[in-house]
């Protein structure tokens, strides 16, 4: 992603964004280092179905 004002120009890198929706079990596993419990999931992941274990 590129954003630009009047004298500055920021690039972004969203591809963990990408990444995130494409496999959220493995992005909460990177994030966190283990597996979320079914709680965590829900309250974090909601729009996803639970996935258990970090691979």
């Amino acid at each position: 992603m590129l954003s630009a004002s009047s004298d500055s120009v920021w690039v972004l890198d969203i591809t963990h964004i990408t990444d995130v929706t494409a496999d959220p079990a493995a992005a909460a596993c990177r994030a966190v280092g283990r597996s979320l419990s079914r709680e965590e999931w829900a309250e974090h992941v909601p729009d996803a179905d639970y996935a258990a274990g970090c691979t």
